[in-house]
């Protein structure tokens, strides 16, 4: 709600209410969106139409449920934002990323190595902002473009000192294809 009252005011506040509720779907929704270019690749449209149709029957019942829910609240469409984000963090992330990884052959174990350094990057960053925050907020009670600014600074610096090996080869990965496209 914080960054959506600095940057559309007080009207906008409860988008920022509602981006909080869909903020665990957004960090898996980019797995999702890879797994569609994996099944592609390795020409498996086939298994790409089963995992999207399971998925799909899967929401739309999460989204009924939601709805059924958030109107109990009076909060309709904060309950199909969050019983989208449980679902796909709970019910679909994992089966579907190994449902994919199965059909290309490459083990779990192999995934979660090439993820760990980043994954573990991304939490220490994140308790790293929230620290962040608290420590403001509690003791100098900053106003609100400052504290942004702030954990967007530490976030990011975290990220990059933590992840330095990976952000090097970015780096060189973008070097590369620079040289390429001349």
């Amino acid at each position: 709600p914080d960054v959506m009252r600095l940057l559309g005011g007080a009207t906008w506040v409860e988008a920022g209410t509602l981006l909080r509720a869909l903020a665990a779907a957004i960090l898996v929704q980019g797995f999702f969106n890879l797994a569609g270019s994996v099944y592609s690749a390795a020409g498996r449209a086939d298994r790409l139409l089963v995992a999207a149709a399971v998925s799909t029957l899967v929401l739309c019942q999460a989204f009924v449920v939601g709805l059924f829910f958030g109107r109990l609240a009076g909060e309709p469409t904060l309950g199909v934002a969050i019983a989208y984000s449980v679902v796909m963090v709970t019910g679909l992330f994992v089966p579907y990323t190994y449902f994919c990884l199965r059909t290309v052959g490459v083990p779990l174990v192999q995934f979660l190595a090439a993820i760990r350094r980043p994954l573990v990057a991304a939490l220490v960053m994140a308790m790293l902002v929230a620290a962040t925050r608290e420590l403001l907020v509690t003791t100098i009670d900053p106003r609100l473009p400052l504290l942004l600014a702030a954990e967007i600074g530490v976030g990011v610096l975290s990220y990059v000192l933590i992840a330095a090996p990976d952000v090097r080869w970015v780096r060189r990965q973008m070097r590369s294809g620079d040289a390429a496209v001349s």
